[in-house]
């Protein structure tokens, strides 16, 4: 198919999940294009919850994931960070940026099992 490449980056939870005829058809009209669109899912999960669900769902698989709440980007197929992404956080002190945000109400750090180094 000749066409002009896009990517196309989503949520998944209530977008593409939490209706199976709508990500049926999303599957379908991402298949008959998959060669001009690149997929990527921008989520507060993590790869492996990702994964389960493309596992067990039509959810189609995607080229990387922005997960961890945007604390990491990750091929889906290898799991290997991409872009330097991690090294760009190596000299963040976590200590200086809830000290930092402290002041701020209605912020609420994200449960441990959302947390990344």
């Amino acid at each position: 198919m000749d066409c002009n490449r896009f990517v196309l980056v989503s949520d998944l939870d209530g977008t593409l999940l939490g209706h199976d005829d709508a990500l049926e058809a999303f599957a379908e009209w991402y298949e008959s294009r998959r060669d001009c669109v690149r997929l990527i899912y921008a989520t507060g999960r993590f790869l492996e919850s990702v994964r389960d669900e493309v596992d067990s769902t039509p959810l189609p698989a995607p080229e990387a994931v922005v997960g961890g709440v945007g604390a990491e980007i990750r091929s889906f197929q290898t799991g290997e960070p991409l872009f330097g992404w991690a090294d760009s956080f190596r000299a963040w002190d976590a200590g200086v940026v809830r000290d930092a945000l402290a002041p701020l109400h209605g912020l609420e750090l994200q449960p441990d099992e959302h947390q990344s180094s």
